[in-house]
């Protein structure tokens, strides 16, 4: 199942500014990676629990985004107002799942990154969708795509059950971590090994399409220069 075409248009544009914004195509490739779920990328203090433990993951988060140095404060949800503007929220009962935890934290840290660059004039409904492209950016994708359905719960196989992490569907997520990984030339198989099924088939649909379909629109992405005023010059 592929997004529909206004969708794929629309993260065409998003990728252009994204790719501005990170120095242009050549510096992206070079400073970014993929994020994978294995214990050496978030080495957190075993002995931590809570909002430490949440804590200790938003550290490693923010240092895989390039943003360390952001004073991004970590919140949880129920603490957390609208108008804290360099707060990002997260669900405690997440601390059970990390991965979903991580894909979380992205997409507040997304969320940030979006808001700090004012990328576009956006609606606010645009955000959500725009932040988690901007998370499979950063490098998130495998997280974001693995958390973007609903599932059952850790403590149960009936349940409860846990929402969507994130704005964006499936195959949406997989598009765009498809995309990521084509423009970076990144193995399928390193992407698939870490992939629920679900966004796996999303994923491989997804890299047949660009590959054989979005040739014109590939190369214009791979041409991406520097610009002018961007913030990492």
């Amino acid at each position: 199942m592929l997004p529909e075409e206004g969708f794929i248009r629309w993260l065409l544009w998003a990728w252009e500014r994204l790719l501005r914004l990170e120095g242009g195509t050549e510096d992206f490739r070079r400073r970014r990676r993929l994020v994978v779920p294995v214990a050496e990328n978030f080495p957190v203090d075993p002995g931590l629990e809570g909002h430490d433990l949440a804590d200790d993951y938003f550290l490693f988060v923010k240092e895989h985004a390039g943003v360390q140095g952001w004073p991004l404060e970590l919140v949880p949800e129920d603490g957390w107002a609208d108008d804290d503007d360099l707060g990002v929220p997260y669900d405690p009962c997440l601390l059970g799942t990390p991965t979903r935890l991580v894909a979380q934290l992205a997409h507040g840290v997304a969320h940030q990154v979006v808001l700090a660059h004012g990328i576009g004039d956006l609606e606010e409904n645009e955000v959500d969708p725009l932040a988690d492209a901007t998370a499979v950016f950063l490098g998130f994708g495998i997280f974001a795509a693995n958390a973007a359905a609903r599932v059952a719960g850790p403590q149960s196989w009936l349940g409860p059950t846990l929402a969507p992490v994130g704005a964006l569907s499936e195959h949406e997520v997989a598009y765009a971590l498809a995309l990521y990984a084509v423009l970076t030339e990144i193995p399928d198989r390193h992407v698939e090994a870490h992939l629920r099924p679900n966004p796996r088939e999303f994923y491989r649909r997804a890299v047949k399409h660009i590959l054989r379909y979005r040739g014109r629109e590939l190369h214009r992405l791979r041409q991406v220069p520097l610009a002018p005023l961007s913030p990492y010059r």
